[in-house]
């Protein structure tokens, strides 16, 4: 025997056909429709749709589809042995995007255009207009249904509010030159407004509806009350009075106690001296002062709407004090009394002593002095020791000592 002998089976091949399998091809339909998928197939046993986006199920000959987006589906069918597939494409229009552009507030009595904008070419009103645009006047939501080319369907809604202007008033108001004004705006009804001056210059806040203003000149504003969309405005002067001239001479003056001064101010209105201490007169344009202390002194003039304005004189006082080194008192009335000599003082103490330091004489009188005596008795030729403490009006104390020589 021989293993590399040939041989022969017989036997039968049975050859089974394919599935036959055919999908309809649906229309073109609208974002947020379902359209269904028809499929037709024989001998099927199982169902597989992909991609699964936007089917109802996978599994089942017909299944619903809604993407948002266009597809193409596969289909795969199988029997007992075999298998075959087939393909659809969905195709889904552009979304039909409405949206309403317009300011939502107005004022009442004014209208405003709504705009429906778009790809529709026909709509449809809550208020049953069919137009892409329509004009309204009242508060309310108005609301558009459109639709496009494609008979996809839109559709946008806006609310409008509608405002009531704002009653104003205001009112001039004068001032000094100088002074602060207190300025206003007064609204019907009362409520919560937006507040605009102009100018803003020499406001202390622009936005306010009561200002304090400082203008140095005649001003006017204007101010705008707004209640949403409506405005109102009214204007209102800041009438500045100028402040009268005064100028006063002299200005500063030293002077010794118990002199006068003579001052003078110059205005264009009456003036009025103040403090009127040591004053020849008051309501006078030229006035004759003798302080007997330190005095400032304020020459005021007041215009016919009552603006003061004023200048200052000041006044200083010098205390003077002189003591003689000698004196004669040999009974010819010349220089016959030794004491010192003085202005702004009001208190005094003087010792005289002869030179081995008995005190001769001690007075405290302002009008006080030594004739020459001691005793009752003329004194001799010598030189004598003083010691004077005086005190000024300002309170202030002065010590002064020294040598007076009686001549005989």
């Amino acid at each position: 025997t021989s293993c590399n002998k040939p041989d022969t089976i017989t036997g039968i091949v049975t050859v089974v056909p394919t599935p036959t399998l055919s999908i309809a091809t649906p229309l073109p339909y609208c974002v947020g429709d379902t359209v269904q998928l028809h499929s037709t197939s024989s001998t099927v046993l199982s169902y597989a749709w992909s991609p699964p986006i936007g089917l109802s199920s996978t599994n089942v000959p017909n299944p619903f589809a809604s993407p948002a987006i266009t597809v193409h589906y596969t289909l795969t069918v199988k029997d007992t042995l075999c298998s075959a597939y087939d393909t659809v494409t969905v195709h889904v229009f552009p979304p039909n995007i409405t949206t309403i552009t317009t300011t939502a507030q107005i004022c009442a009595g004014d209208t405003v255009t709504l705009t429906a904008h778009g790809p529709g070419i026909s709509w449809q009103w809550a208020t049953g207009q069919t137009t892409s645009t329509i004009l309204v006047s009242q508060a309310g939501s108005y609301a558009v249904n459109t639709i496009d080319a494609n008979g996809c369907k839109g559709s946008s809604s806006i609310d409008i509010y509608v405002f009531q202007p704002v009653a104003i008033s205001t009112r001039d108001t004068i001032i000094c030159e100088g002074q602060l004004a207190h300025i206003k705006v007064n609204t019907n009804p009362p409520g919560i407004y937006t507040y605009n001056w102009n100018p803003p210059s020499y406001l202390s806040n622009s936005n306010g509806y009561n200002p304090i203003a400082n203008p140095p000149v005649t001003i006017q504003y204007t101010v705008a009350v707004a209640n949403g969309p409506c405005v109102s405005k009214d204007t209102l002067n800041v009438i500045v009075v100028p402040l009268p001239k005064v100028k006063v001479t002299p200005h500063n003056t030293e002077i010794i106690y118990g002199e006068s001064v003579v001052l003078t101010a110059v205005s264009n209105y009456p003036v009025t001296w103040f403090p009127p201490d040591y004053l020849s007169c008051t309501a006078c344009y030229t006035t004759t002062a003798t302080p007997e202390i330190n005095m400032l002194y304020h020459a005021v003039a007041i215009n016919e709407l009552g603006c003061a304005s004023g200048d200052t004189a000041h006044i200083t006082i010098d205390p003077s004090f002189y003591v003689p080194n000698s004196f004669t008192p040999d009974g010819d009335q010349l220089n016959e009394i030794f004491r010192p000599v003085f202005e702004g003082y009001v208190k005094i103490d003087v010792y005289i002593y002869d030179r081995w330091g008995e005190e001769i004489i001690h007075w405290t009188d302002l009008n006080g002095g030594w004739d020459g005596t001691f005793k009752g008795k003329p004194v001799q030729e010598d030189v004598y020791v003083y010691k004077i403490i005086a005190t000024d009006f300002r309170k202030q104390e002065l010590h002064k000592s020294g040598t007076v020589t009686v001549v005989r």
